[in-house]
C-alpha cells in the first residue's frame, strides 16, 4: 500500500512494519528517531564506539584506542556523522531498524508514522521476554563432522579414554547451532563449544553422584535458560532415559531448538517473571547457568518457584557470582571488561580497579545498564544472603567456588 503524506488522514489499520514508506521518509524518520533516542545516552555511545574499535583493530588494537579520553561532543558529532552516512546509506537496514525501533519505543518518530487506528505503544511484551525468531537456518553439521581438534583435546573430568570420547560425540546427532546463536560461547570453535556442554553435563552428574542422587531412569529434568541447548543437547544424547524440559527468555532460541532438537524435548519460552508453566513437586533436576548472575528482580521469588516445580528430594544446581568471584574478576576477563566498559552508564557504582580492589560492596550487587534496546544486568551474591535467603526454599547443600569457570555452584535439594 501507499503511505499518504499524513499518517494520521489515513484511518485504516496498519500494522507499523507494513507501512510502504518511501526512502526519504525512512530515511529522515530513522536519522532522527536514532540520534534523539540514543545520542542522549553517552554511556551507551561511547560503549558502541568501543565496541566498533574492537571489531575494527582487534583487542590490542582495541586495548591502546580505548585509551583515548573523548570528551561527549566528540561522541555525540562522531555517531550523529555515522548514523546518517552508515545507515541512510542501506536502505534494507534502515527500513529493518526502522522497523524493530517502532515495535520497541523509539520515541515520537514512532509515534508519527501510527496510524490512527493502531496505537504506537510499543511491543510491552519485550519487557519481560525477547522476541527473536530463528527461520530455520542458523545450524552447522552434527558435533561428529567438527572433531578436527579431539586428538588434542584434554579429556573432560568423568571421561576415561578418547575412545569414550568419541563414542559420546557419535551419540549426538543433532546439529550445532551457529556462531550467532550460541550468545558468546567460543566463537567459531564448534567442538569446543560442544565440549564445553558435556564438561558441564558431566559436572553435574559428579555432584549428583557425591550425595547419592543420580537421575534414574525416568527422571524430569529442567534447564533454565538453555539458550540454544549447549548444555541441554547432553541430557538428550547422552542419555535416552530422561524426560528434558527447556526454557528461555529469548524466542530465538526456543524457536531454534523446537527445530533442531529430537520430539520429545520439551521447550517453552519463559519470561522475566518467576512462573513456570510445569505441575509442582513434578521435577527431579532444575540446573541453570549464568541465569541468576542477571536476575535482578524476583530472584527469591525464581528460588520460591524452583522450590514449588522440585520433587521432595529433588536438586537444583545454579551458578552464581560471590564475593569470591568479586576476588577474582580480574581473572575473569570477559565480566571485568563488560563491567568497565559499560562504566558511563552504571549509575550506583564507580567500575574501575580500585571498586574490585575493596569487598562486595552488598550482599546482593546488581549492576545495571542499557545496551541498544535491551537491559543487561550483572548480579553478585555474598554466601551469607544466599544461605539465608535462597536457604528460606530450599536446603543449601554446598557451594562450591569456580564450579563453573570463574562462577561458583549453589547446590540446592527439595527438603
Amino acid at each position: 500500500m501507499s503511505c499518504p503524506s499524513d499518517p494520521q488522514d489515513d484511518p485504516r489499520p496498519a500494522p507499523l512494519g507494513e507501512l510502504d514508506l518511501d526512502d526519504v521518509r525512512v530515511h529522515r524518520a530513522l536519522r532522527d528517531a536514532t540520534i534523539r533516542t540514543l545520542s542522549h545516552n553517552i554511556g551507551y555511545v561511547r560503549g558502541w564506539f568501543f565496541e566498533l574499535l574492537e571489531q575494527r583493530y582487534g583487542r590490542e588494537g582495541f586495548a591502546s584506542v580505548a585509551k583515548l579520553d573523548l570528551d561527549e561532543d566528540t561522541l555525540r558529532a562522531w555517531f550523529e556523522d555515522w548514523v546518517q552516512r552508515t545507515i541512510a546509506s542501506d536502505e534494507r537496514f534502515g527500513r529493518r531498524w526502522l522497523a524493530e525501533m517502532m515495535e520497541t519505543e523509539a520515541g515520537r518518530a514512532a509515534q508519527a508514522l501510527a496510524t490512527r487506528d493502531k496505537v504506537a505503544f510499543g511491543d510491552w511484551t519485550r519487557a519481560f521476554a525477547l522476541g527473536g525468531r530463528s527461520e530455520g537456518g542458523g545450524h552447522l553439521p552434527p558435533p561428529a563432522q567438527h572433531v578436527d581438534g579431539l586428538g588434542h583435546a584434554d579429556l573432560p573430568r568423568g571421561v576415561e579414554t578418547r575412545a569414550e570420547l568419541l563414542e559420546r560425540v557419535v551419540a549426538d546427532t543433532a546439529p550445532l547451532p551457529d556462531t550467532a546463536q550460541r550468545e558468546g560461547y567460543h566463537g567459531p570453535r564448534h567442538f569446543d563449544f560442544w565440549m564445553s556442554g558435556l564438561e558441564d553435563y558431566l559436572a553435574i552428574e559428579s555432584v549428583l553422584a557425591r550425595h547419592d542422587a543420580p537421575l534414574a531412569a525416568g527422571a524430569r529434568v529442567l534447564e533454565m535458560g538453555c539458550a540454544s541447548g549447549r548444555v541441554l543437547r547432553h541430557f538428550l544424547f547422552q542419555r535416552d532415559d530422561l524426560e528434558v524440559w527447556g526454557c528461555d527468555i529469548n524466542g530465538g532460541h526456543v524457536d531454534w531448538l523446537g527445530q533442531h532438537l529430537p520430539e520429545r524435548t520439551r521447550i517453552f519460552q519463559n519470561t522475566v517473571l518467576p512462573s513456570l508453566p510445569i505441575p509442582d513437586a513434578s521435577l527431579d533436576l532444575v540446573y541453570a547457568f549464568s541465569v541468576f548472575t542477571h536476575i535482578d528482580e524476583f530472584e527469591r521469588s525464581w528460588i520460591a518457584e524452583l522450590a514449588r516445580v522440585l520433587a521432595p528430594g529433588g536438586f537444583a544446581y545454579l551458578t552464581v557470582h560471590t564475593e569470591h568471584t568479586w576476588s577474582i574478576v580480574e581473572r575473569a576477563g570477559a565480566l571485568m571488561s563488560d563491567l568497565v566498559r559499560m562504566r558511563d552508564q552504571i549509575s550506583d557504582y564507580d567500575v574501575g580497579p580500585e571498586l574490585f580492589a575493596g569487598p562486595l560492596p552488598k550482599d546482593r550487587t546488581v549492576f545495571r545498564w542499557t545496551s541498544a534496546l535491551s537491559n543487561n544486568t550483572s548480579v553478585f551474591y555474598s554466601t551469607r544472603h544466599i544461605r539465608r535467603a535462597w536457604g528460606t526454599f530450599l536446603e543449601i547443600v554446598e557451594i562450591i567456588p569456580e564450579g563453573a569457570g570463574y562462577q561458583d555452584v549453589v547446590v540446592l535439594r527439595k527438603r
